[in-house]
């Protein structure tokens, strides 16, 4: 809605059959999920330097999709309330651009009849149809081309933000007041 690409990144092993089964590993569909972007992240890195035989053994059988922003939107959304707003807790966005929870805005099972998945408010609104959004029609699309053998949308759940530790000249400023100021925010969560 905002401009902001799609990116997928695909690894495939020169010589691999063009009939080998393609996979797609998918993230952050939820704007507050960074966890899951990371995580798509690091298991490509993995796979590209090789040195994990999983990865290697994977890449042997398969051509692998990776998409690790599935809602760029509602990331940076998210990203600029943290920023500009000095550090903003309580719930971040899960939606994409126009309010929508692009994780129900799929055809499969489509329901906007119970109450929260109609209401524009609620953090779950379904949208105004099955696929209504760029991003799931994106997607969509996606999955229709590649027709994949297997799919993996990474997922989180907790209204926390995990920060990484941080030390000395080279953090991150953010980070490092993130990391100073959740104790007090979320006195009931320990971080060490």
């Amino acid at each position: 809605l905002e401009g902001r690409p799609l990116e997928v990144v695909r690894v495939r092993r020169p010589g691999l059959p063009s009939h080998a089964p393609r996979v797609l590993l998918a993230a952050q569909i939820h704007g507050r999920e960074f966890i899951g972007g990371e995580v798509a992240m690091d298991a490509l890195w993995e796979l590209i330097k090789g040195s994990r035989p999983e990865a290697a053994s994977l890449l042997e059988r398969c051509e692998l999709d990776v998409l690790p922003l599935i809602n760029p939107d509602g990331v940076w959304a998210n990203v600029a309330l943290i920023r500009d707003e000095g550090l903003r807790f309580g719930p971040l966005r899960r939606s994409n651009a126009r309010g929508v929870d692009l994780n129900r805005n799929f055809g499969a099972q489509y329901n906007n009849l119970w109450r929260a998945y109609r209401s524009r408010w609620s953090d779950e609104f379904s949208g105004e149809g099955p696929f209504s959004e760029p991003e799931s029609r994106a997607l969509r699309a996606l999955v229709e081309e590649r027709r994949y053998a297997a799919a993996i949308n990474l997922h989180s759940y907790s209204s926390v933000f995990l920060y990484p530790r941080f030390s000395g000249e080279a953090s991150d400023p953010l980070v490092q007041r993130v990391a100073e100021r959740l104790p007090q925010v979320q006195p009931y969560e320990r971080y060490g």
